[in-house]
């Protein structure tokens, strides 16, 4: 059975914007039932893509709300009047470019703090680890998205590894010992490297 994971959502929404493809974006609010139920849907309806909120100060998620206008939950990205990069809805126009964390109170920029829903890749840190829970593969998911999202060349980057990285690590799942000399001399020591970073960084 397929698995499905949440994820920052900062280099689709950037390409909307840019137009170069045109994305489409419905309310995880909008659609009941299961995230598999809700991603199966969204790819009837020309790849539209699910997305929530997840506050940027105190990480807590939050449905998107279906537009206050008309009550559909279709948007596509934009810019306000003022320049500011939000959500508009595509049955009337109506859109925000920010909303408050219930949670914790902090006003979110909308192109900050929105994750799509997509099915859970079998990617070369997987394939080497052997599991999308490995404590190595969680801190490479993190660094991901809190270093290489935050920044456009880290975004390219990203880009190019979800394209060359499904059939690689396809090529890796009978291939122990390339498994074990790319987990040994590459994938293991740069997560501890980023692991000594970031703790010397809390200390």
């Amino acid at each position: 059975m397929a698995e499905y994971e949440w994820s920052s959502c900062k280099i689709l929404f950037e390409e909307d914007l840019e137009r170069k493809p045109l994305w489409s974006f419905v309310s995880n609010a909008f659609w009941v039932g299961s995230d598999e139920d809700k991603y199966k849907k969204s790819k009837k309806y020309d790849d539209w893509i699910v997305v929530r909120f997840r506050c940027v100060s105190c990480g807590e998620t939050h449905d998107v709300p279906c537009c206050s206008n008309c009550e559909k939950g279709f948007y596509e990205a934009g810019y306000s009047k003022s320049g500011t990069a939000g959500l508009f809805c595509k049955n009337c126009g109506s859109g925000f470019t920010s909303w408050n964390c219930t949670s914790c109170g902090t006003t979110n920029p909308i192109e900050n703090s929105l994750e799509h829903l997509r099915k859970k890749g079998c990617f070369i840190a997987t394939a080497v680890y052997g599991s999308y829970q490995k404590t190595e593969v969680i801190i490479l998911r993190k660094y991901r998205d809190d270093i290489l999202l935050s920044s456009k060349i880290g975004q390219i980057f990203v880009r190019i590894y979800y394209f060359l990285s499904p059939p690689f690590a396809s090529y890796l799942k009978k291939r122990n010992k390339l498994k074990g000399v790319i987990r040994e001399k590459i994938l293991t020591p740069f997560v501890e490297h980023i692991s000594k970073k970031q703790n010397t960084k809390n200390s």
